[in-house]
Order: structure tokens, then sequence, then C-alpha cells
């Protein structure tokens, strides 16, 4: 059993993604790693892409803005 969303989406072959003790994604890793799961699973804005190498969905979260910072 692996935690880590993008260790998961590379190694296996099949996910089982749960929220709350439901499953709420099954299936292969690029029918399930989708922005849309990442939003609703880890509230988290990401682009989703291929690995070239590995052929796997590779997560690329989208960076948030600090209000609090100045660039």
């Amino acid at each position: 059993m692996l935690y880590d969303i993008g260790q998961a989406a590379r190694f296996a072959n099949h996910l089982v993604v749960m929220k709350d003790g439901r499953v709420c994604y099954r299936g292969e890793p690029s029918d399930v790693v989708t922005p849309e799961m990442l939003a609703s699973i880890y509230a988290l804005n990401a682009q989703v892409f291929t690995d070239p190498v590995a052929g796997s969905p590779q997560i690329s979260p989208e960076r948030t803005t600090n209000p609090q910072r100045s660039d």
C-alpha cells in the first residue's frame, strides 16, 4: 500500500483512491490520476502529464501565490 499518489501512479498497475473510508476512484493510473481527482481528493490544483520515460502519470502542482510575499 502506498500513500504517495505520485509513487503509486508510477509503480502500480491498479489504483484505489479512498476518502473518508469509501472508494472514490479505481482503475489504471492513467484513468485515475486526473486534475479532477486531485482537486476532489487532495484539494490540489495540478496538471497531469505522461512521464516520457515511465509512461505513467506525472503530477505537476500549480504554483499558488502567497499574498504575504512580494516577488
